[in-house]
């Protein structure tokens, strides 16, 4: 059946214009809509005159669904994760807790009743030496709520939130990918609804995660040279213990050409313990990985990193596993 613009409006119902147009760009497609009436008629052109099928559209939605303006916690799997390597041993593991392999990546319920798997793939080995993530996810329904300021009411709205698992079989790296949670949630609080779906990714792998340390990521992408990120704030503890933040208010510049920046990093970059970073990834040294600047905000205290609603899968991809390799093999101080 074709795409309406009904059907179009279902789909992109939740999803911001800023997610929608960095999508359009990553497939090589232009994109002048301003607003959501706009984009409909010109997803629905675009499909009618045979340049985006449904199946496409269905694909880019869910991608910006697992990507899009996430806060995602590292994880290292353990050593003992052979069970997982197989696609038939973690069938079989997943069949006794009750769940299934799905054939492919899903788009989410919309409004579920209570928090709902919505897919577990295992594409198996592509080759002798390389595996594909185990990805899973999960969407549930939570109460944004908004103030009509010419009322002076309180509206409540309710929206789907979404979580995704995606453990890397090859590196270890576990990333759990968290929408923000709004202010009402089926959970006590934000602790617990990070907590609860740690302790649901960890049951679905049959394994317990350990926390991926990044703080030595952080020192080497300050270090690094040729630069490949631009830093926007810089946050580190001295050795005497003091927490030492530098921000560029403006942001399009980079706090390391500050001259207070330089004279604090000689007097101390050996002993500084860096806690956060809010960097912008430049295209140039990425080898084609991306075509802009893409903010993270990088967080060693809870090995978290936090990106921005227009960002897509292949994004997120390039900086997590770049903080990985630059926490792996960090740059010597």
């Amino acid at each position: 059946m074709a795409l309406t613009a009904t059907k179009i409006s279902h789909l992109i119902d939740e999803l911001s214009i800023a997610s929608l147009r960095s999508w359009f760009h990553s497939q090589g497609l232009d994109f002048s809509a301003n607003t959501r009436d706009q984009l409909v008629e010109r997803l629905l052109k675009l499909h009618q005159t045979g340049g985006l099928s449904e199946e496409e559209l269905q694909s880019g939605v869910c991608n910006i669904e697992e990507a899009s303006s996430k806060r995602i916690v590292l994880f290292e799997l353990p050593e003992d994760k052979q069970h997982l390597v197989s696609p038939q041993q973690f069938g079989k593991h997943l069949a006794e807790t009750g769940k299934k392999l799905s054939t492919k990546p899903s788009l989410a319920v919309k409004l579920p009743s209570s928090p709902t798997l919505v897919y577990v793939t295992h594409p198996g080995e592509q080759g002798p030496n390389s595996l594909m993530p185990i990805r899973a996810k999960w969407a549930e329904t939570q109460t944004r709520i908004v103030v009509d300021y010419s009322s002076l009411e309180f509206i409540k709205k309710k929206v789907t939130r979404i979580v995704v698992m995606v453990a890397d079989l090859r590196t270890g790296l576990v990333q759990l990918r968290y929408d923000k949670p709004e202010i009402q949630h089926p959970h006590k609080n934000k602790d617990d609804y990070f907590k609860y779906y740690r302790d649901l990714a960890t049951a679905l792998l049959g394994v317990e995660f350990s926390r991926f340390e990044i703080r030595d990521a952080l020192r080497s992408l300050v270090d690094t040279q040729p630069r490949i990120v631009r830093i926007r704030v810089n946050q580190h503890r001295s050795k005497t213990d003091k927490s030492v933040r530098f921000v560029d208010r403006k942001g399009h510049s980079d706090v390391r050409d500050d001259p207070e920046w330089k004279a604090a990093y000689q007097a101390g970059s050996t002993t500084r313990a860096y806690d956060d970073q809010a960097v912008y990834w430049l295209p140039g040294p990425s080898n084609g990985a991306l075509m802009r600047e893409v903010f993270t905000d990088i967080d060693a205290v809870t090995s978290t990193v936090r990106v921005e609603a227009d960002c897509h899968e292949g994004e997120i991809d390039y900086a997590v596993s770049t903080i990985r390799k630059h926490q792996i093999a960090p740059s010597k101080p």
